[in-house]
């Protein structure tokens, strides 16, 4: 047993740990009660009421040491003998229990023997008394019975058996139990006598025997028998007595026969839906379990449930509940249990928003009670230390103050705050309810960097005083980091490029924001590496990875330094970006040292002389040479010169090779000279001495021909097309370029095999055509002219071979580095001129004259329009609107004609169709872009363009016309427009939406209506409109005049639309309008009714001047609403119409429109005060109001 000192604890579950209990030692003895009843089950016979049976059991005190008092309450039909007795250790007692029945049936009844033993008076716990504490148990069964005697035969000699029998006693009996010489008068010596036999069979016998005897007095006045399928005989006679059924109190036997055919057919129809039943169960158990995966076995087919043994159930009983002593309410608190109810105030939820000060009787009543140690000790307050651990200066921190009321009423707890640090607390008194869990918020903002050691007290109702220590260890922001020297080295899973990076790690330990930076210490040679992110800010207790990044080369330096420097995130000590001068303290500032490693590379080059050979002049040569790196770091190479002398590129100037890889460098050679060269260049390797390339080459001429001389087109019709073949032919060793510029005869184009836009052969700039000729190569081409004009031709095809680069220095020898010209000695004469260009250049003569047009058409542009009579006939087959185009051949020559119907949408759909002039569709194949034909000299033919919609629209297109065979350019186009026009209304808008208005109130609007593609005069009729079954509302539209269409001149109608409701309702209306041909015309109407102030928040604003809100006592608003007393006495706001009293016809407006104009109403008769009142009834419409007036006037 612990005796703890009061005050700050560590909680209930860690008492045994306290540093302030004291402990005593209670020692005791419990000793089991050990009782046993022998035996454990009594059976008794049957005994009848009035009679009783003995059975005796005995009951055994097997403890050594305690004597047992028990006693046996009382049963109903059992006496037990001795009821109550006191055993001594190991002493054995026989018990008589007698059974003495006073009821009839089956008796089950369980004996018990109490165990009595001293428990505390709840009421006095001083005292004791005595209770039941354990309990043995005997089952006791038996069966009780009624004596019941029949009444024996009277034996009368006389003969008036009335007087001796009791009427209807003896009715049983039959004339099987008949016997010879029967004494009784009425029966004589019936049993032996055969004279009145008419039937002898022995089956007939048999059953006689089992008829029951007719005496005479077997009823009482009355000829009913007693059961009518009992049979009575004569005992003389043997006849059958005559039953009389009487109808008034009983079933015929037509009638039984009826109800049980009647019970049948119910027991048949119920017999067969329970088979019905059966059967469904049945399949859908067959069907759910015969598969491929259960197989016809249904799962969890003759399991049993698991037994719950009583070990199980009481792990599941609430000790706290349930108590296990009888004197549980007194016994003093184990650990285990303070720990339990510990746990139990927890687990709930924290109470917040309690008051500060007790403001109800029972709190006032619950916080002025002085507690007693045992109360006090209830009250957990902790912990008792509040360590806030490091924290940063000037940096909030809050930890939480428990408070656990183990006591069932009110407590005041309140804090005590004397430091600065410490003023943030709150709150600092709570009323804190019974068995609840609150806690304090302490928060902690220091403002001295250094160690803070104090404590706090807390006041439990007004006089119990304790403390809480506070301890921070106070300190300026840091940022802790991963390593102060980072080695960065490649990643394998990296490209070679990224492979060298590598992240450190900021950790910021403190409770406040820190705020750093990174500056690179830039060193003679700058720098090479950098850091992601540079800046940025560390929550608390969170950790941010800057990534450091080295980009290698040659010239990269390995190692550099990178200081951090931290700042809390209101410090005004940070650097400046363009300010040496500003260096923060020491104290904030880290250095992070960053160290490179290249391992040594292992490279070769296949060749280090790279040959060009002969070369063409005025053209880029290209040759490359590679680095292999045959070892296993990357390796970084640089050119010394990428750029050795004009016309002399070397890319790339420096790079990375990935270990195990190669990269080419590539040599770009422009010579505008015919020279020979050899230049040197240097390649340096990271780690590396630097190696020596060199390059060598001879530049020549190429050798290029056209062989034809001369092109002569004669005679081209315009539009027509003409193609003269020629070739290129390059017999040199070097490839050469030909460039044909026709940039000033725009009529003639050149087509080569390969085609134009294949950049290894042939480029088109234009009219510029640069085709180029591999050595001993020859390309076909041909020059097509398609004249636009009348016009005649005579010039030189302007051709270049090998045309100089503008705006290039190229490699000329005036431009050789001087290092290479000490390896060549200077040419002779003879080799000079041999170098110089000796082929003359290629000029071919180009004649042709272009003609008149050949090909003339009637038309290019066919216009189609269809109206509703003519889309009925196409519909029916016929072909209502068709074209005809008429193509005339004015050359000398036969001319093929065909139209491109390919990517055309509307031919495809059929809109626009090409016919023969005998309306008969084109047969072309399937591989034809579309219909063709051909035209003698002097001829016509004609070909007919069919319109056939498929919906009204317009409808465009054009079709491309060729000519002899040239699909490239299009000899023309032939241009179609097509429109099917059918009746159609344009309403303005397109769609009405209505503005919500409140219930009863009327909204209305307009609607404007144009007429498109009637054919005739006709009248515009609108529906009714059909309202569903479940809703009321009022809705009509109509024409301010009547619709009547005239097709002479362009009308517009106007459409009024009126709609309320006295429920709420939202919906989508179509108004349907026809003609007197039956066309129909749908517009769509959107209505809002509703009572809601934000709903029609627009029609209050806007009829402020025309309605107000007012409470009308004992109105009631509609809608489904519950009615109050309140509300009859208080009433409901109104929405009311204002009014003036005048002496005019007219009201104010009391709708809304869409379009906002106001539509008058008139009244006939004369205002007076009586019909201005019932009409201000009648207009009253009930409106919900949340906030009544004043959302009113705000709008």
């Amino acid at each position: 047993m612990y005796f703890e000192l009061l005050g700050a604890s560590p909680g209930l579950s860690n008492i045994e740990h306290s540093k302030t209990k004291l402990e005593i030692a209670v020692a005791g003895t419990a000793l089991p009660v050990i009782l046993s009843l022998e035996p454990q089950a009594l059976q008794y016979p049957t005994t009848y009421i009035g009679q009783k049976e003995d059975k005796y059991i005995h009951i055994y005190n097997q403890s050594d040491h305690k004597s047992i008092d028990f006693r046996f309450p009382s049963i109903a039909n059992f006496a037990i003998q001795p009821a109550s007795g006191k055993l001594k250790p190991r002493e054995k007692l026989q018990v008589l229990v007698t059974l003495i029945p006073h009821q009839i049936g089956n008796i089950n009844k369980t004996l018990v023997c109490e165990v009595l033993g001293a428990v505390v008076n709840p009421n006095t716990p001083v005292y004791t008394q005595s209770k039941p504490i354990h309990q043995a148990q005997c089952l006791l069964t038996g069966y009780s019975s009624a004596i019941t005697e029949i009444p024996i035969e009277k034996f009368n000699m006389g003969l008036k058996p009335m007087i001796s029998n009791e009427v209807g006693a003896n009715v049983i009996t039959t004339h099987d139990s008949l016997k010879r010489f029967h004494p009784r008068a009425a029966v004589l010596n019936s049993a032996n006598d055969t004279s009145h036999n008419t039937r002898a069979s022995n089956s007939y016998f048999n059953n006689f025997k089992k008829h029951k005897v007719s005496f005479p007095n077997d009823r009482a006045r009355s000829i009913a028998p007693f059961n009518r399928d009992d049979s009575f005989i004569t005992p003389f006679t043997k006849e059958q007595r005559y039953n009389y059924v009487d109808p008034d109190y009983a079933y015929t036997d037509e009638e039984r026969k009826q109800i049980e055919m009647h019970d049948n057919m119910y027991n048949q129809l119920f017999d067969e839906q329970r088979f019905q039943r059966s059967e469904v169960k049945r399949t859908k158990e067959h069907k759910k379990y015969d598969n491929d995966i259960d197989l016809g076995i249904k799962p969890a087919n003759g399991l049993e449930s698991p037994h719950i043994t009583l070990a199980d159930v009481e792990k599941n009983v609430n000790k706290a509940i349930i108590p296990s002593y009888p004197n549980w309410k007194y016994r003093l608190p184990t650990t285990s249990e303070l720990a339990e109810q510990e746990q139990a105030l927890l687990s709930k939820p924290i109470k917040e928003g309690l008051n500060s000060v007790p403001t109800t009787q029972k709190e006032k009543n619950d916080c002025a009670i002085l507690l007693s140690p045992s109360q006090l000790f209830k009250i957990v307050v902790g912990p008792p230390e509040l360590n806030f651990g490091e924290v940063c200066v000037n940096a909030p921190v809050t930890k939480f103050l428990s408070v656990l009321n183990n006591l069932d009423q009110f407590i005041l707890v309140q804090i005590d705050v004397d430091s600065s640090a410490l003023k943030m607390t709150s709150p600092l008194s709570q009323v804190i309810p019974g068995k609840s869990h609150v806690q304090f918020s302490v928060t902690f903002e220091p403002t001295e960097i250094g160690l803070y050691q104090r404590s706090l007290s807390y006041i439990i109702n007004n006089f119990y005083r304790h403390y809480v220590k506070i301890i921070a260890d106070v300190r300026v922001p840091t940022v802790q980091l991963s390593t102060e020297k980072l080695l960065i080295r490649s990643l394998p899973h990296l490209l070679a490029e990224d492979s060298f990076r590598k992240v450190v790690h900021l950790y910021n330990p403190l409770n406040a924001p820190a705020e750093f930076r990174w500056i690179p210490i830039v060193g003679p040679r700058g720098t090479a590496f950098s850091i992601r992110p540079a800046t940025g800010i560390i929550e608390p207790y969170q950790t941010i990875d800057s990534e450091v990044v080295w980009y290698g080369s040659t010239q990269a330096p390995l190692e550099n330094y990178f200081t951090l420097y931290i700042f809390s995130t209101n410090d005004s000590r940070k650097v400046a970006m363009n300010n040496n001068s500003l260096v923060p303290n020491s104290e904030t500032a880290l250095t992070l040292q960053c160290i490179a490693q290249v391992g040594k590379a292992k490279f070769k080059i296949p060749e280090k002389r790279v040959n060009f050979g002969l070369i063409p002049i005025n053209m880029i040569t290209k040759k490359s040479f590679t680095i292999v790196n045959e070892g296993t770091n990357h390796l970084f190479y640089q050119i010394t010169d990428p750029n050795p002398c004009s016309g002399v590129i070397i890319s790339p100037a420096n790079g990375l090779v990935s270990a195990g890889s190669q990269t080419s460098i590539t040599i770009e050679v422009t010579p505008i000279e015919l020279i020979k060269f050899d230049i040197k260049f240097g390649l340096k390797v990271l780690g590396q001495r630097e190696q020596e390339i060199r390059m060598t080459g001879d530049v020549v001429e190429p050798t290029l021909n056209i062989p034809e001389t001369e092109f002569n087109f004669g005679g081209v019709p315009i539009l027509m097309k003409a193609m003269q073949p020629f070739c290129i032919e390059n017999k040199g060793t070097v490839k050469g370029i030909v460039e044909i510029n026709l940039s000033k005869y725009p009529d003639f184009s050149i087509k080569t095999n390969p085609v134009i836009g294949n950049e290894q052969c042939c480029v088109k700039n234009g009219q510029v055509y640069s085709i180029t000729v591999q050595p001993d190569e020859t390309i076909e081409a041909e020059l097509v002219l398609i004249p636009a004009e009348i016009a005649f031709y005579d010039f030189l095809l302007p051709i270049r071979t090998c045309p100089p680069l503008l705006n290039v220095e190229g490699l000329s020898q005036a431009s050789k580095p001087e290092s290479a010209s000490h390896h060549h000695r200077e040419l002779s004469a003879s080799e000079q001129k041999a170098l110089q260009p000796s082929h003359p250049p290629i000029n071919r003569r180009i004649r042709a004259t272009a003609l008149s047009d050949c090909l003339q058409l009637s038309t290019k542009e066919l216009h189609f329009q269809m109206y509703s009579t003519q889309y009925s006939a196409m519909k029916q087959g016929a072909y209502c609107d068709c074209k005809e185009i008429i193509l005339i051949n004015n050359s000398k020559k036969q001319i093929h004609w065909q139209l491109d119907l390919r990517d055309n949408v509307a031919l495809d759909d059929d809109i626009f169709r090409v016919l023969h002039s005998s309306l008969v569709p084109f047969i072309s194949p399937s591989t034809n872009i579309g219909p063709e034909g051909e035209i003698e000299p002097k001829q016509m033919f004609s070909f007919k363009i069919n319109f056939a919609p498929k919906k009204p629209g317009i409808y465009k297109t054009r079709i491309p016309f060729y000519t002899n065979h040239n699909q490239e350019t299009p000899y023309t186009y032939i241009e179609l427009t097509g429109e099917l026009i059918m009746p159609n209304l344009i309403f303005e808008p397109r769609r009405l939406i209505l503005p919500p208005v409140p219930l009863d109130i009327d909204s209305i609007g307009t609607v404007r209506i144009r007429t498109k593609g009637f054919e005739k005069n006709t009248k515009l009729i609108i529906l009714s409109h059909v309202k569903p079954i479940d809703v009321s509302y009022e809705f009509h539209a109509s024409f301010r005049e009547p619709a009547i269409i005239n097709i002479d001149k362009q009308q517009d109608f106007l459409m009024k639309i009126c709609f309320s409701s006295n429920h709420s309702y939202s919906e989508q209306i179509i108004v349907k309008i026809i003609d007197e041909e039956r066309n129909c015309f749908e517009y769509e109407v959107y209505v809002t009714a509703d009572n809601s102030i934000f709903t029609c928040y627009s029609f209050l604003w806007k009829s402020e001047n025309d309605y107000q809100i007012v409470v009308q006592p004992g109105q009631i608003m509609k809608g489904s609403r519950i009615r109050s007393d309140e509300s009859n006495s208080s009433g409901e706001p109104l929405l009311v119409q204002k009014r003036t009293v005048t002496s005019s016809n007219s009201r104010p407006n009391t709708s809304t429109s869409a379009t906002f104009d106001q539509v008058d109403h008139t009244s006939d008769g004369t205002s007076t005060d009586e019909n201005i009142s019932a009409q201000n009834r009648n207009e009253r419409s009930p409106f919900f109001l949340i906030l009544c007036k004043t959302i009113l006037d705000i709008f």
